[in-house]
């Protein structure tokens, strides 16, 4: 009954907005590949493409107006190109991001810099990445720190686990920690993202997902190096026995050619990659980051102006483009209905908090090759007609702008291909910013009308946070797919 009412909601959606009901459009996505690049605004993009290519796309200039008055703001990029096939997208679109008691106001956001910007622990301003990944998968937004919960701890049902009971398989894959925020946040329910070893157990023992990759590795340091005794940080001793004594699901692969290797041929039908790394595959690599709170300050141990990939990353660990070949092999070979997969670039967040503009790109370029991994899949192994592939971040980190921001808005100068464009940050945690959203495939034309008629003065149209999941879950609800697992609330 609660499905039913949610499908009819979401059908009045559609009707008001002009967008055709599910049964009477595009097909329903068979398999969906989606990218998360935690931390990534529309400037972090930008900063990216800068430095490879000397081109951007969404730079913006502007003074401060009066409350409620965001025209003062405007784009400087004309007729920008695209850096990547990901921007070609014929979906392209902006979304909001924040929790259960915020909002997104654009009068507010355009009219002041500073307004966007949010503090550590104040879940009326910014989102996090467990609040935010939760939202993307199940289509309810809820406060951090909890994961795949509403605001009142009821547990939410995950696309993921939507996906196994129609019969398909399902993964998660990050670059950093596999039960990190927002690989959890698809697949476990908990009050706090802190507890690993609770998410951990419910991933692996209960949920069951046929891929989980990622790092976390008890016995490996952060350039891959072995430790003398290991680390049971992200996850239990008992557990990891279990799963290395063949007494799990899961076929434990910690070696970068064996993984790699699962890009092809026949594969096992759940698979725990463990990336040889503790923190992140590079992120972290010497000199690290994380020796210090971001809280405290600029680091110190990374030069600020250190450029990408300027120091060596160990050959110990995957990039996010084979672990999302090898997941894709391993989800296509697990089920014959098809599958779900979320794939995380989850170190540019972490650039934002420590500022450091060269990691982030690093990640960013991470995301880069592990989307076309799964274009070059996606025409080789399947087709457009049904598969969805859908490229968004969960939140911008750091406030990230142009070297003159603040009070008004200044766009990133470029430097140069190679060099790090001139730039500032004004943060050192999240903010509200309306971040990028791309789709292509089976389906990705109803999604512009999810917006109704929501439109950014600078940005342009914007879906919610919620609005993929509960579209998804309309479209995977259909006759012939009755779930016995209950469905989630409409949000407002």
């Amino acid at each position: 009954m609660k499905r039913l009412v949610l499908g009819v909601v979401l059908l009045l959606l559609w009707g008001s907005s002009g967008c055709q009901s599910p049964e009477a459009s595009a097909p329903t996505p068979r398999n969906v590949i989606l990218f998360i690049a935690d931390g990534v605004g529309f400037n972090t993009l930008d900063a990216a493409s800068l430095w490879e290519q000397d081109v951007s796309r969404y730079q913006v200039a502007g003074e401060p107006g009066v409350s409620g008055d965001p025209g003062r703001v405007r784009r400087v990029d004309e007729d920008p190109p695209a850096a990547w096939s990901f921007q070609e997208f014929p979906v392209r679109l902006a979304m909001s991001t924040h929790t259960a008691v915020g909002a997104y106001d654009p009068a507010v956001e355009w009219s002041d810099f500073s307004a966007t910007v949010g503090q550590e622990g104040d879940p009326e301003t910014v989102t996090g990445s467990a609040a935010g990944g939760t939202a993307i998968s199940t289509g309810v937004k809820t406060i951090d720190p909890a994961i795949g919960l509403d605001p009142q701890g009821r547990r939410l049902v995950h696309l993921l686990e939507r996906a196994q009971e129609m019969g398909k398989a399902g993964g998660v894959v990050s670059n950093v920690p596999f039960n990190h925020a927002t690989p959890a946040a698809f697949v476990a329910h908990n009050e706090s993202r802190n507890n690993y070893h609770e998410i951990a157990r419910e991933m692996l023992l209960e949920v069951r997902p046929n891929v989980v990759m990622g790092t976390g590795h008890p016995f490996y340091d952060d350039d891959s190096v072995r430790l003398e005794s290991p680390r049971f940080f992200w996850l239990p001793e008992e557990l990891w026995e279990a799963v290395a004594d063949g007494e799990t699901a899961y076929t434990l692969v910690d070696d970068r050619d064996d993984l790699v290797a699962l890009a092809q041929g026949p594969t096992p039908t759940h698979v725990f990659g463990l990336a040889r790394a503790f923190n992140a595959t590079t992120f972290n690599r010497d000199p690290t980051p994380l020796r210090r709170s971001f809280r405290e300050g600029p680091p110190g141990l990374v030069d600020p102006d250190e450029r990408p990939f300027e120091t060596p990353w160990s050959p110990a660990v995957p990039t996010l483009a084979e672990m999302t070949a090898a997941a894709l092999n391993v989800l296509s070979n697990a089920s014959d209905d098809g599958f779900f997969v979320m794939v995380e670039a989850g170190a540019a967040d972490w650039g934002g908090h420590w500022n450091l503009l060269g990691r982030a790109i690093e990640d960013v370029m991470e995301l880069v090759g592990a989307v076309e991994a799964a274009v070059s899949w996606v025409e080789a192994h399947s087709s457009w007609e049904e598969t969805l592939v859908v490229v968004l971040s969960d939140h911008e980190t750091g406030h990230l702008s142009g070297p003159d921001s603040g009070p008004g808005w200044d766009p990133l100068r470029p430097r140069g291909v190679g060099e790090l464009p001139d730039h500032s940050w004004h943060h050192t945690y999240h903010t509200n910013q309306l971040v990028p959203f791309y789709a292509r495939g089976a389906g990705a034309e109803e999604l512009p009308a999810l917006t109704r008629d929501r439109v950014d003065p600078v940005r342009g149209p914007w879906l919610d946070n919620t609005d993929l999941a509960r579209w998804l879950f309309a479209r995977w609800g259909g006759e012939g797919s009755t779930p016995t697992l209950p469905a989630n609330e409409a949000y407002p």
